[in-house]
């Protein structure tokens, strides 16, 4: 079984996803912050919504690692079940 077959979504898988979905909403609300400033932002005030921005995204980053290493792994555990 390749990694690309579509394959039944999980509890775990679920909760992940649901995670993954509330921190992409995150990055989604922190980057049009710092695409769209107000004109009187100060400069130290800007550059903490770009520190933010970039912790979020690394969050982002992580939860989707997850998901993806979890459906490797459950990929993995179908394909042995079926030797």
């Amino acid at each position: 079984m390749t990694l690309h077959a579509k394959l039944p979504r999980d509890d775990e898988e679920s909760r992940l996803l649901a995670v993954y979905a509330t921190h992409r909403a995150k990055e989604h609300a922190a980057a049009h912050q710092v695409l769209h400033p107000g004109h009187s932002l100060p400069l130290r005030a800007y550059l903490e919504l770009v520190g933010n921005l970039r912790v979020i995204r690394t969050e982002c980053n992580e939860k989707k690692r997850a998901i993806w290493e979890h459906r490797k792994k459950m990929a993995y555990e179908r394909s042995y079940e079926l030797c």
